[in-house]
């Protein structure tokens, strides 16, 4: 599970109206006891709402914080929450661990986020992928086909449609530029065709 994932299901059951930055944020100082919570002083709540949106990988803070979680303070967090919010918890979490319970959900959920967080600690940070040249164009080739043969388009349909396969991107930086991304066939209707 993914740290998003593990948020986003938290935050309703948990977060109620409480802004996702300040949740996020929440949840990792919950992982940590007080005097080591500076360490993510540095972060910004716009870093820590990408975390719960998943626009942020949390490589980065899982290594900071990896050596220092505290089981103990997180499941108590969870402890504390009313009866309601325990049940739901379970009903959310279940699906992800089988042999989650009343007795166990504390610190199941703590072992979870633990898990999420030393995984995402042993990974390696995932930055854009950019081009060394940032003006350089990359050139996508599409094959133009003609209908399959399998096709359920009758005669008539097949003179006014063309099949683009195996195109992902289309790129045409003139005046009314437009891109596409498609990962699999496209079908465009462009009228009749001329034989």
């Amino acid at each position: 599970m993914e740290f998003s994932e593990f948020a986003q299901i938290l935050k309703p059951i948990l977060g109620g109206d409480m802004a996702t930055d300040i949740f996020t944020q929440e949840l990792f100082d919950n992982m940590l006891n007080i005097e080591d919570r500076g360490i993510l002083s540095d972060l910004t709540l716009d870093s820590f709402k990408n975390y719960f949106n998943g626009r942020g990988g949390i490589s980065g803070i899982a290594k900071k914080i990896s050596s220092k979680i505290e089981l103990e303070y997180f499941a108590t967090y969870i402890d504390k929450v009313e009866d309601a919010q325990k049940e739901n918890l379970l009903k959310a979490f279940q699906p992800f661990i089988p042999e989650l319970n009343e007795d166990n959900l504390p610190r199941k959920l703590a072992e979870l986020f633990n898990d999420i967080i030393q995984t995402a600690a042993r990974s390696k940070r995932k930055g854009a992928q950019r081009s060394a040249n940032k003006d350089e164009k990359e050139t996508v080739y599409a094959e133009i086909v003609d209908a399959p043969e399998s096709s359920d388009y009758s005669e008539k349909s097949m003179n006014s449609v063309t099949y683009i396969q195996s195109q992902y991107n289309i790129s045409n930086n003139g005046a009314g530029s437009t891109n596409l991304v498609n990962t699999g066939n496209l079908v465009i209707n462009i009228g009749d065709k001329k034989k």
